[in-house]
């Protein structure tokens, strides 16, 4: 399964109510909503970086990158720099923000294939 639909579908689901009180980007939860739709069974590594000022996170795997929210940045983030670590999310579940944006995804992926006959979730 490719997780380009996944990918989408978080795009199309952050909202400014999913926002952390004083942040004003969605990496945190974008990151951990894709990592437990898709990214820890496939070996992705929640990645974060100080970028332009402030803390940014993303998932990694081998060369892989996958940034949901990197149209924030005016400059694209150095990946494979030393300031670019694997670290773990604050809770082994997804936390209450992101289980709200797996809700909605899972709504807007349901939706956009509920005609088709696919299988748009291999959870």
């Amino acid at each position: 399964m490719s997780p380009y639909p996944i990918i989408h579908a978080i795009k199309k689901a952050l909202t400014p109510d999913l926002l952390k009180p004083g942040y004003t980007g969605h990496c945190y939860i974008a990151s951990e909503a894709f990592y437990h739709l898709f990214g820890k069974e496939h070996g992705y590594t929640p990645c974060q970086m100080k970028h332009e000022g402030v803390s940014h996170w993303f998932l990694k795997q081998g060369a892989s990158v996958v940034d949901i929210t990197v149209s924030q940045f005016a400059t694209r983030p150095n990946y494979w720099s030393k300031a670019a670590r694997g670290r773990g999310f604050l809770t082994k579940q997804p936390s209450k923000r992101a289980q709200i944006l797996i809700e909605n995804v899972e709504r807007i992926l349901y939706e956009t294939y509920k005609d088709t006959g696919l299988c748009w979730y291999e959870g």
